[in-house]
């Protein structure tokens, strides 16, 4: 799905205020309730927009230290494993396909050593290999590929259902867990 909309801006009292095309990107990303928006102008003509619902506060994609390393004994304690992130899903990855990204922080302090896939604990129990893709130019970012796309259909995901993800002491290893809207 294409990300990029025709909006008109205007400038009212030093500010810069969006005065048409706003509503076709609440109509294409299912919108209704915002409460916030953010948008910083990049300076060539594109503005980066955030965008804060109602009931869901900004996803801080703050990482948690972990207490133990990986390999750690005490590790094996823990059957739970320890928070790792959390998405908030938007209508596009869940009917469109949009990819699900891992937060940059996130890949910079944990996944270092860029593996090729990981292994997800799905909510049943069972465990499935998803693929990362990793952006060549840009080492932080990395997306789901094969499996993620899969899960969201089964698991009929909806837009704004949260997929928390935690880390198992087993290497390249995370149980997904579904918060439901």
């Amino acid at each position: 799905m294409d990300n990029t909309f025709a909006i008109k801006v205007r400038s009212e009292a030093s500010k810069l205020l969006f005065a048409e095309g706003f509503e076709d990107i609440c109509q294409a990303h299912n919108i209704a309730d915002i409460v916030r928006v953010h948008y910083t102008y990049t300076g060539t003509g594109h503005f980066n927009i955030r965008i804060f619902y109602d009931e869901v506060t900004e996803v801080n994609y703050q990482v948690l230290e972990d207490p133990v390393d990986d390999d750690d004994e005490d590790f094996a304690d823990h059957d739970d494993g320890y928070f790792a992130w959390l998405n908030v899903l938007t209508k596009p990855m869940v009917t469109d396909g949009q990819v699900l990204s891992i937060p940059a922080k996130y890949v910079n302090t944990k996944l270092k050593h860029h593996p090729s896939s990981l292994n997800i604990i799905l909510p049943d129990e069972s465990v499935e290999r998803w693929v990362l893709k990793w952006a060549t130019e840009r080492p932080w970012q990395c997306v789901f590929g094969v499996g993620w796309y899969d899960f969201a259909t089964n698991q009929r995901l909806r837009a704004r259902d949260q997929l928390v993800f935690y880390k198992m002491p087993q290497a390249d290893t995370y149980k997904v867990v579904i918060i439901r809207h």
